[in-house]
């Protein structure tokens, strides 16, 4: 499958986070593999809640592991927390 462009930001203090959404890429999944995720370099923290807007549909992701290190992207690995 194709990547699909989707948007990532800090999860916030409550509804009221006005935080912007950054491009990411949400990269298909693969049987037996983790969801994988191609972030802007500086956006990966080990554990890190992020929300995830995927299409009109919005998650709540927590980071867990660099994949790949690009030169100005990281493709890290993350687990669903939520569905807003």
């Amino acid at each position: 499958g194709l990547p699909q462009a989707c948007a990532v930001r800090p999860v916030g203090d409550g509804p009221d986070n006005r935080a912007a959404w950054v491009p990411a890429f949400a990269l298909p999944l693969s049987k037996g593999l983790a969801p994988n995720l191609v972030l802007p370099i500086g956006w990966f923290q080990a554990n890190r809640e992020l929300e995830l807007k995927l299409g009109d549909e919005v998650f709540k992701i927590r980071l867990d592991a660099v994949v790949d290190r690009g030169h100005d992207y990281h493709r890290v690995r993350f687990a669903t927390l939520a569905h807003h």
